[in-house]
C-alpha cells in the first residue's frame, strides 16, 4: 500500500497574528496593523478576529464621538515564533535578528497614544435607541477605545532563517543596558532592510494596530431581542434586528434599560 503524504495544515497568517496580538496585548488588533479604526467605529467581528468596519464614527447614531486627552504608549515589543540570532552594533547603531521558525512575527510599538470616548455614555444611550427602533444589527460592535501609533513596525517573516535588519537611536539607550529588542523599542528602533521572507507594515501616526473597550450585546440578550427562541447565529446578518412582536422585550422595555446593562464588554464575541 502507498503511504499517503501527510498535508500539513494550512497557515492563516491575518488570523493566526490577530489571535497573537489578542493574547499578548488583551487589545484586539488590525490587519493590516496600520489599518484606521476610529473611535465610536461601528463593525462586526470574523471568526479570525478580524473586525470589518460598516460605519466610521458612530455615523447612524447621528452623534459626534469625542475622544479623551489619552496616554502616551511607549516601548511595546512582542514576538510569535523563535529566532535564533540576534546581533547589535552600537559603532553602527544596528540590529538584526534571524528567525528559526518558518512562520513568525514581530511586533514593536516605540511611541504611540491610547485614548478612550469621552461621551460614551450619550453613544451608548443612542445605540441603544438603535436597537428598539430596530435599527441595530444584534451583531455590532462599537470602538471605544483605540491605540494610535507615532512610530513603530510590525513584520511577518514567512520562510526560515529569514533576517530583519534594524536601526536605532543610540542616544536614547542608557549606558550600561543590555540593548535587547525590548530596550531598542525604547530607542526608536526601525525596520531597514531584510533578506528571505519578511513583509513589513509600518506603524506610522495616525495608524491603529490596536484598540479596546468594544461594546456589544451577549448572545443571550440577542437571542432575546430576535424571539422565537431562535439562535440568532443561524439568521442571515442583515436580518439580526430587534423583532418586538417576536421577543419577549417590547420597544419600551429597551428603552428602559441602562445601557451599561444591555451592552456588555466581555472578549466572547460571537
Amino acid at each position: 500500500m502507498a503511504l499517503r503524504r501527510k498535508r500539513r495544515p494550512h497557515f492563516n497568517a491575518r488570523r493566526e497574528y490577530l489571535h497573537w496580538i489578542k493574547d499578548k496585548t488583551g487589545d484586539w488588533g488590525t490587519w493590516e496593523p496600520g489599518d484606521l479604526v476610529e473611535l465610536g467605529d461601528i463593525g462586526y467581528f470574523q471568526p479570525t478576529n478580524h473586525f470589518v468596519t460598516l460605519y466610521s464614527q458612530a455615523e447612524p447614531l447621528q452623534i459626534t464621538p469625542q475622544a479623551s486627552r489619552g496616554t502616551n504608549v511607549t516601548g511595546r515589543q512582542y514576538s510569535y515564533g523563535t529566532f535564533k540570532k540576534w546581533e547589535v552594533n552600537l559603532v553602527a547603531k544596528a540590529a538584526q535578528i534571524t528567525n528559526s521558525t518558518e512562520k513568525a512575527f514581530l511586533y514593536c510599538l516605540s511611541q504611540g497614544r491610547k485614548e478612550g470616548l469621552a461621551n460614551e455614555t450619550a453613544i451608548l444611550e443612542a445605540a441603544r435607541d438603535a436597537v428598539a427602533s430596530g435599527d441595530w444589527g444584534l451583531d455590532w460592535v462599537i470602538v471605544a477605545e483605540r491605540t494610535t501609533a507615532n512610530h513603530g513596525f510590525a513584520l511577518k517573516f514567512d520562510t526560515k532563517n529569514s533576517t530583519a535588519v534594524f536601526g536605532f537611536d543610540a542616544a536614547r539607550l542608557a549606558p550600561g543596558i543590555d540593548p535587547t529588542l525590548a530596550t531598542l523599542t525604547k530607542a526608536d528602533i526601525s525596520f531597514q532592510f531584510s533578506s528571505g521572507s519578511v513583509t513589513e507594515f509600518p506603524l506610522t501616526k495616525g495608524n491603529t494596530p490596536t484598540f479596546d473597550r468594544t461594546w456589544h450585546l451577549s448572545l443571550q440578550t440577542a437571542n432575546q431581542l430576535y424571539g422565537t427562541g431562535a439562535d440568532v447565529r443561524r439568521v442571515p446578518r442583515g436580518d439580526r434586528r430587534f423583532r418586538p412582536g417576536h421577543s419577549s422585550l417590547s420597544e419600551a422595555d429597551v428603552l428602559s434599560m441602562d445601557p451599561r446593562r444591555l451592552f456588555q464588554l466581555s472578549d466572547e464575541m460571537w
